[in-house]
Order: structure tokens, then C-alpha cells, then sequence
């Protein structure tokens, strides 16, 4: 039969530490390694300097458990100068507002074929939504003195034929408009 053996450590193992070990590691100061763009006196002095320490004594930090006097040191906080965070535009130039469109799937459907269309049979291959949406946009605010919106109904409550019908009566109130635009530069 073979002999079993006993998992884990041996009974003779010991984790204790010497107080002067622990002494010497509260005490001393953390270590500075610098950083590697550094001049090597720079980093030679802070190696040098020590760290300054305050002692607090219990009282002072008013622990109700401590029951004998005990010295805590504490080493004092580096203050990191103020970070400004860098900008890629100029200043002058003023910042772009964003808006948010929510779309229903089927008008998103749309917008993703416009955009294909445009990648597809433009030279810019890589035209993005935004930009085809800022042409439409365009398109739209030079004929905006020719949308006539008398014909477009109300919206109404959701879910009836006149809420369902009115992005249809805007659609159709916009293409007269650019229609009529057209027509007028046309004559001119």
C-alpha cells in the first residue's frame, strides 16, 4: 500500500517576520525612479533629498481604539502641476454643434442606401453619413423660401393616418420646393 501523503505546507513553515524587517520598511522613504527623460542629475538629487515626514500621534488622530500611544508617518503629497488638455483646432475656429436625428429602421434603411449610393458612383469612396445628410440639408435650405407648408396637415396623435402622414407631407412640400427652385434659376 503506498503511504499518503500531506497536502499544503509542512507544519515546520513559518510566515513571521522580525520586527526589525518591519521597522525598516515603515520608515523608509519610497523609492524614486525617475522617469527614463530625465536629465541623470535630476534624477541623482531627488535620489538625494529626503523625504520629509510628519509624526501624528494617536491622540492627535483621535482613534478611540488605540490604546497606547503609537507614531505614524506620513509622507507629504507631490502636487502635480495643472494638465491643460491639448485641442486639435485652432482657437479661433468656433466649435461644432451636433444634433441628434432618431430615425425609425425603415428611414435608417434609406439613409444606409443613399450613403452606399453615394460611395458606390461618386469618386469619394468613403463618403460618410453626415455628409450625405449635410447635402440633402443644403439642397434644402437654398429653396427654403419655395416651401409652401398650407398643404401639410398637422400631425396629430400617434399612431392615427394624419401622424403617419405627415413626414409624407413634408417630404412632399420639399420637393416642390426644390423643384421650384430649380425651375427658377433655370429662367433666370
Amino acid at each position: 500500500m503506498s503511504s499518503v501523503k500531506e497536502k499544503g505546507l509542512p507544519k515546520s513553515f513559518s510566515l513571521d517576520i522580525s520586527d526589525s524587517i518591519t521597522k525598516k520598511i515603515e520608515t523608509s522613504p519610497p523609492v524614486e525612479l525617475g522617469d527614463y527623460l530625465d536629465i541623470e542629475e535630476e534624477i541623482e538629487k531627488k535620489r538625494k533629498t529626503k523625504h520629509k515626514t510628519k509624526k501624528l500621534t494617536a491622540t492627535q488622530i483621535k482613534k478611540k481604539d488605540l490604546k497606547e500611544e503609537q507614531t505614524f508617518t506620513i509622507a507629504p503629497k507631490q502636487i502635480d502641476k495643472k494638465i491643460t488638455p491639448k485641442t486639435h483646432r485652432s482657437e479661433g475656429l468656433p466649435r461644432q454643434r451636433r444634433k441628434q436625428i432618431n430615425m425609425s429602421p425603415r428611414v435608417l434603411e434609406m439613409v444606409d442606401k443613399l450613403v452606399k449610393q453615394a460611395q458606390e458612383y461618386s469618386i469619394q469612396k468613403d463618403a460618410r453619413a453626415s455628409e450625405v445628410f449635410e447635402g440633402l440639408v443644403m439642397a434644402l435650405f437654398e429653396a427654403r423660401e419655395k416651401i409652401d407648408f398650407s398643404k401639410v396637415a398637422p400631425r396629430g396623435r400617434w399612431g392615427t393616418p394624419t401622424a403617419e402622414a405627415f413626414p409624407i407631407a413634408l417630404k412632399t412640400a420639399f420637393q416642390n420646393a426644390i423643384k421650384d427652385y430649380q425651375l427658377s434659376l433655370n429662367e433666370e
